[in-house]
């Protein structure tokens, strides 16, 4: 069970950054600087850097739900791509899985995966996109956009990684961008043992793993945090926290911005 302490840091943190959906819709977002996320994103960039709105916009543009098998992305040299190749390489190697046609099991994944995706795009997340990698449906990318919150304006990128066994077994949700936060670990793997302890095919989706991990980043609870430093800080210095968390933000931009300059254009298989 959480102390008192914990749980008094948590109420006075979501009394500070918490911003709800209707919240969103009204004026009141304009009389705290923190939240007024609407005419920031809009107004122009004295810096000349794109504008959180501009970089909203050059997302959307490529990533557009579809069906994975028509999507077009450019050549990746990402970690997650390499892990999937490996998989197929590591299959390919042994005969016997190599000589093995697609049994019922393979084929059920692969439909329940698309069922999946479907789903994410049912039930979409504003400002969270994902999409399956070409080499494997049990890899797909992602990108968080968000717009308000000690992680105002950051862009972070994150992969989605299906077991064998799913969907019997729990996802994997792991961030490439370095994210300063109680529910992700150093290595970047994002915690779902506190929200999905078990995993039960039918009950739980994969979009709901998305509105759960857009929502951390507005409500910081410390309960079952795996990164340990991000739990004293929230504990002991909320300025602390936002600062770092902030600076994780405007790393995310730099990043974002460097790579779409480089490219020419917001390439998803990056992630």
């Amino acid at each position: 069970m959480p102390s008192m302490n914990s749980t008094a840091t948590k109420t006075e943190f979501e009394s500070s950054f918490t911003l709800s959906e209707q919240e969103t819709k009204t004026t009141r977002m304009t009389s705290s600087p923190e939240r007024s996320f609407e005419s920031n994103g809009s107004r122009p960039s004295s810096t000349g850097s794109p504008t959180f709105s501009e970089r909203l916009k050059s997302a959307r543009r490529l990533v557009l739900p579809q069906h994975p098998g028509r999507a077009r992305l450019a050549k990746s040299t990402s970690d997650t791509e390499k892990m999937a190749s490996n998989k197929e390489d590591e299959n390919s190697s042994n005969p016997k899985i190599a000589q093995e046609p697609a049994d019922f099991r393979t084929l059920f994944r692969e439909q329940f995966i698309l069922a999946e995706y479907k789903a994410v795009y049912r039930n979409p997340q504003s400002g969270v996109y994902v999409i399956p990698s070409l080499k494997s449906l049990q890899v797909w990318h992602g990108i968080i956009f968000l717009r308000a919150g000690p992680y105002r304006d950051g862009i972070f990128r994150f992969f989605i990684f299906l077991q064998d066994d799913f969907p019997d077994s729990r996802p994997l949700v792991k961030f490439t961008s370095n994210v300063f936060h109680p529910q992700i670990h150093e290595n970047g793997v994002f915690n779902l043992e506190v929200a999905f302890p078990n995993w039960h095919r039918g009950k739980h989706c994969i979009w709901q793993i998305l509105k759960y991990m857009k929502s951390c980043f507005y409500s910081t609870d410390t309960w079952g945090g795996v990164n340990q430093d991000a739990v004293n800080v929230v504990h002991s210095s909320l300025e602390e926290f936002k600062e770092k968390a902030r600076n994780c933000a405007l790393e995310s931009q730099k990043i974002f911005d460097e790579e779409t300059e480089s490219s020419g254009k917001f390439d998803m298989s990056y992630v």
